[in-house]
C-alpha cells in the first residue's frame, strides 16, 4: 500500500473507530490493529469489506483457549 492510501486508510479507521489500538503507523507499509471488543472487530471487518481491502484477521488465545485480543492486519485496498 502506498503512504498515500495508508494516510487516507488511517484517517477513515480514526475517525469511525476511535479509540483504536493502531500499532507504530511509520512501522510498514501495512496497518496493524490489535482489538479486544469482538463489536469493534466485528465494525471494522464490515468496513474493510466494503472498501474490498485485503487483510489478514487472527483471533489471540492463550494456554487455554481463552480469548485475549485480535489481530487485523491490512495490506491494501481497492476503494475508499
Amino acid at each position: 500500500m502506498t503512504d498515500e492510501k495508508k494516510k487516507k486508510l488511517l484517517f477513515y479507521l480514526k475517525s469511525f473507530f476511535e479509540p483504536l489500538n493502531i500499532l507504530n503507523e511509520s512501522y510498514s507499509n501495512e496497518v496493524y490493529i490489535k482489538e479486544n471488543e469482538f463489536s469493534k472487530v466485528t465494525n471494522n471487518l464490515n468496513f474493510l469489506g466494503s472498501i474490498g481491502a485485503y487483510f489478514e484477521y487472527s483471533p489471540i488465545t492463550d494456554e487455554h483457549d481463552n480469548l485475549i485480543e485480535f489481530d487485523i492486519i491490512i495490506h491494501d485496498y481497492s476503494k475508499l
